[in-house]
């Protein structure tokens, strides 16, 4: 791990080893999947029943408490084995994903899939089980932990389809926060 943090302190901090920009791009989606990865790990070691991870862009809007409320009643018959993923914050243009197919149905502001896609890792919400499932399909394909976080969930959200698993997923629009890269009240670190 050390080696990983040595390696990615030079591509960030060295501005004459930035020449080529894929290599500092490289290390940041690395050590953000590694934070991710951290975040689900803490989480299975708590008492807590779901996590609501964010990035460093989600913003707060004046509306999120209640939004939040309102995610949190339409999981409330949910039993703790079943697998659950909420995008709180999207981010791309749905149409640019191209998961239209997906879609189930719509409720108010939730849009059901029939399988767990992600937009963004913005901002999500997941519970124990999926957490648990995804830490070891980590640990089954390690290799995994090497690409970016909105790549890696939806690997692990595949992975979890080829072993037979369902989820519960839904998509929040309007959003719950804004995601501030995309809305332009934060600048992306790909800038």
């Amino acid at each position: 791990m050390r080696k990983f943090f040595k390696f990615a302190k030079s591509f960030l901090l060295n501005k004459d080893r930035l020449g080529d920009r894929l290599p500092r791009n490289s290390a940041i989606e690395l050590a953000v999947t590694d934070k991710h990865i951290r975040a689900w790990d803490r989480f299975l070691d708590s008492d807590a029943d779901l996590l609501v991870c964010f990035e460093d862009d989600a913003i707060f809007k004046e509306s999120s408490a209640a939004d939040m409320c309102d995610v949190l009643a339409a999981i409330a018959h949910l039993k703790p084995e079943e697998l659950l993923y909420v995008d709180l914050a999207g981010g791309m243009p749905i149409s640019n994903l191209k998961i239209a197919a997906l879609e189930d149905r719509k409720e108010g502001s939730f849009t059901y899939y029939k399988k767990p896609v992600t937009n963004t890792a913005c901002s999500y919400l997941l519970n124990r089980s999926t957490a648990g499932l995804f830490r070891s399909i980590l640990s089954n394909s390690p290799e995994l932990r090497h690409v970016g976080i909105d790549w890696l969930l939806n690997a692990l959200f595949i992975e979890l389809e080829k072993q037979g698993m369902t989820a519960l997923c839904f998509h929040v629009d309007p959003t719950v926060f804004n995601h501030g890269s995309t809305t332009g009240e934060c600048t992306a670190w790909q800038r």
